[in-house]
């Protein structure tokens, strides 16, 4: 997005720690956006009763109405419905949170773990793809979203913010997606399903993402499908590389995004017979990039 367009562009950014604001708002003022900070729910409600900016970013803790009462007031304004919506918060508070509030949103990101470039990257995105709920948008065009309709990706990951940011992302390229929060789950899921593709984190409850992997190899019946490890670099680095030679792909939280997930998908699925594995994606787990995911954005854990 060109500095020309940016400057047509308003977003308003609900938070209530100024460091963190100045720190989020400075590089969207040098691209060009017009930033209006708000510190409070209340103020912020009030603001967007009378006015209708491009994007909102939103933080879930603030002061006298959070930040899931301003999403639900976004989402009952018809003035509204349009405006891409960015929460942003810590994992303490996500963990609290009702995931129908989340699922309001188009991105969250996470503040432990994103960063200015990640804000700005992400805004870019939302205002480049004109994106609303429900929205499909191709992070490939070659590879159409009819075909991805046919096909089903089982994501297992325990951080329910993450899991929706991708879910979202790989739904609006049109595949159907099955979730699993736990090892359990996962491989209860996976007895009764076969999935064209599987994205595995490795540090799951219960059972872990290698005791899932393990069943994986174990089941004649998935062989077929395509495993795409997500994970962190260190539980990556401690797993003995025999159980990771499985993956067709491995992927680290911290320099991974829901697009560049679903491009590669789209890539493994495009061609039913190739069953290479461990393709390399730069995302071997020696090096992390420090700006990370989400975002779609990026997240921790």
């Amino acid at each position: 997005m060109n500095v020309g367009i940016a400057k047509s562009k308003t977003i308003v950014f609900v938070e209530d720690d100024p460091v963190v604001l100045t720190a989020y708002r400075m590089p969207l003022e040098r691209e060009g956006f017009q930033i209006k900070a708000i510190t409070d729910g209340l103020e912020a409600m009030r603001l967007l009763s009378r006015f209708v900016p491009d994007l909102v970013i939103l933080d879930l803790m603030l002061p006298r109405f959070n930040g899931g009462e301003v999403l639900k007031y976004i989402h009952s304004n018809p003035c509204l419905n349009a405006v891409p919506v960015i929460m942003l918060s810590t994992n303490s508070i996500v963990e609290g949170t009702e995931e129908y509030v989340w699922e309001r949103a188009h991105r969250r990101l996470l503040k432990d773990s994103c960063t200015p470039a990640i804000i700005l990257q992400t805004v870019q995105e939302l205002l480049a793809q004109h994106l609303v709920p429900g929205d499909v948008a191709s992070a490939n065009p070659s590879v159409g979203s009819s075909a991805a309709k046919n096909q089903t990706i089982v994501f297992i990951e325990d951080n329910p913010v993450v899991l929706a940011a991708y879910r979202t992302r790989l739904e609006q390229g049109g595949y159907h997606v099955e979730s699993a929060r736990d090892g359990l789950e996962a491989m209860k899921l996976l007895g009764r399903l076969t999935p064209d593709l599987v994205v595995l984190d490795l540090l799951l409850p219960k059972f872990n993402g290698v005791d899932v992997l393990k069943f994986i190899c174990s089941t004649p019946r998935l062989s077929s499908a395509r495993v795409v490890i997500f994970s962190t670099g260190s539980i990556i680095a401690a797993t003995e590389e025999y159980v990771l030679e499985r993956a067709n792909k491995r992927f680290l939280k911290d320099s991974c995004t829901p697009s560049i997930m679903l491009q590669a998908i789209q890539g493994l699925l495009a061609d039913p017979s190739d069953s290479s594995v461990n393709q390399s994606d730069g995302s071997q787990p020696t090096e992390s990039k420090a700006d990370g995911v989400l975002a779609d954005i990026k997240f921790a854990g």
